[in-house]
């Protein structure tokens, strides 16, 4: 099919004429509504197929450094020799200047001036005017962002230097041991301070798992490190007795385990004597082992916070707590921890932890602490 200029009057077909080319309507809706404009036809809506062909452009229009002669971006065309003289673009006339006068005109009111009207402007200033002011837009847009992003880069570097001080000082106060500082370092994440901050603001405070963990893994290494974190940060972390309670296990996993001691508080108070017990501890090695276990990844170490975090170290034993009676028969296990290896102050923390578990309306009575190194 031979494509035939759509304006009007113009007779002007494809392959007709040498170096006359022809232009699709183009796809932005701005540019090509600017074009239907300048065709001036009623109700007459442009397809895919119509064509203008060159000789209602001007020559600026045109780009030919290539081989195929192409239009620059937002050229309309504004050249239709065949339009009516109602619909003729008048010429713009030079204005000459006025000649001298001897006398002075009247001065004109305000009301009485007659207000010319504004030129209207052409499509292709309205169509480069839209194109600036979504530019503009834009360009607002995103210096709010850039705005927004050095705002959290700031807090974060700030909460990074928060947390290279406070290593700092657990390391000169010699409050953690060096595998508990290694452990420290790789759980005390910029989101872990952001959630201490949270939890400070708060007045009724439920403790997210994330800081639980946290809490527990901190008090496990050493109590004394804790409290001093737990100072520096406004006792946003939980008290030690909160702690204990959190210690305790209910459906196997590592920790104490609240069952084995309702038993024991049951027993004792159903015994006319007093319950005498030794609490026993021992290390047994394991198997290096990371293994999935339905949603929860096992194999690390684990203190009864839950943590599976690859940064942690993998277990290399596990330690169980035990109770035997003295004064009766009984041997019941009081719970477990996956642990790599454990110095003597972090050792006592867990005993400690183990003895205030207790009730303390229980009648029983541990005499005596026994530990077998393996």
């Amino acid at each position: 099919m031979v494509s035939s200029c759509v304006a009007f009057g113009c007779t002007n077909r494809a392959k007709q004429k040498p170096g006359i080319t022809f232009h699709v309507f183009p796809k932005d809706k701005t540019l090509r509504d600017a074009w239907q404009r300048a065709v001036r036809r009623d109700g007459w809506e442009p397809k895919n197929a119509v064509v203008l062909c060159s000789e209602h452009f001007e020559a600026n229009c045109f780009d030919r450094t290539g081989q195929t002669t192409r239009l620059r971006p937002g050229s309309i065309s504004t050249i239709f020799p065949a339009f009516p003289a109602h619909l003729q673009k008048p010429a713009k006339r030079k204005r000459e200047a006025p000649k001298c006068r001897t006398a002075l005109s009247p001065v004109v009111s305000a009301e009485a001036a007659v207000q010319m009207p504004s030129e209207p402007s052409s499509p292709s200033k309205d169509w480069y005017r839209s194109k600036a002011e979504e530019s503009a837009q834009e360009v607002l847009q995103l210096k709010k962002k850039v705005k927004t992003l050095q705002q959290s880069k700031r807090r974060l570097n700030k909460r990074c230097d928060a947390s290279e001080n406070l290593i700092k000082e657990l390391k000169e106060r010699k409050l953690l041991s060096e595998k508990g500082l290694e452990v420290f370092e790789a759980t005390f994440s910029p989101e872990i301070q952001q959630l201490l901050v949270r939890a400070h603001e708060k007045t009724n405070k439920m403790y997210p798992p994330e800081l639980r963990a946290f809490a527990l893994t901190l008090h496990y290494y050493s109590a004394a490190a804790y409290e001093y974190v737990r100072s520096k940060f406004n006792n946003a972390l939980p008290s030690q007795r909160t702690l204990r309670e959190w210690y305790k296990s209910v459906n196997g996993d590592p920790g104490f385990t609240s069952e084995a001691f309702d038993f024991i508080k049951n027993l004792a108070k159903s015994q006319e004597k007093p319950l005498i017990a030794a609490l026993m501890m021992d290390d047994m090695a394991i198997k290096k082992h990371v293994q999935l276990v339905g949603k929860k990844v096992v194999g690390y170490i684990d203190l009864g916070t839950g943590i599976s975090d690859d940064s942690l170290p993998e277990a290399t034993n596990v330690c169980v707590f035990m109770l035997v009676g003295m004064n009766m028969r009984l041997k019941i296990p009081l719970g477990y921890f996956f642990i790599e290896s454990l110095s003597g102050s972090e050792r006592a923390a867990l005993t400690q932890s183990g003895f205030t578990t207790f009730p303390k309306k229980s009648t029983a009575r541990t005499r005596a602490v026994g530990y077998e190194p393996s």
